[in-house]
């Protein structure tokens, strides 16, 4: 599937004019948006087709510290932040399916994975009784 550039980004990021630049993942190499946006409009592109295929550091820096990155299976923008502690948050005893007694449906967060109740009232099959 062929992919406007700048279609999509102003698709995916609900406030492009909170961009504060597009380049790669380390910083090396940046672009404020309106300059990215004349240079690159009318790239299209395919991520399924190395000849159009993306640069695949890409990313998309916010104002807030935030960033979109690609989804490199799929072509699709994905916000992401920075993680930070919560003040409720917990200790945990498990971080794989293989030792927790819960058992999984796979890909599990680790939020499954250690409580035991929650992973009853999601409905899990493998949840231990």
């Amino acid at each position: 599937m062929n992919y406007n550039l700048i279609a999509q980004i102003e698709a995916a990021v609900i406030t492009p004019d909170r961009i504060r630049w597009i380049g790669s993942q380390d910083g090396k190499y940046t672009l404020p948006w309106n300059i990215f946006k004349k240079r690159f409009s009318n790239i299209v592109y395919d991520p399924e087709d190395a000849q159009t295929e993306l640069a695949s550091d890409l990313v998309i820096k916010m104002f807030d510290g935030s960033w979109y990155e690609r989804d490199l299976t799929t072509g699709e923008w994905v916000h992401k932040r920075v993680p930070e502690k919560q003040p409720d948050s917990q200790q945990f005893d498990y971080v794989s399916e293989g030792d927790s007694p819960l058992g999984s449906i796979g890909f599990d967060p680790l939020e499954y994975l250690n409580d035991k109740d929650l992973m009853a009232t999601e409905g899990n099959d493998y949840a231990a009784e």
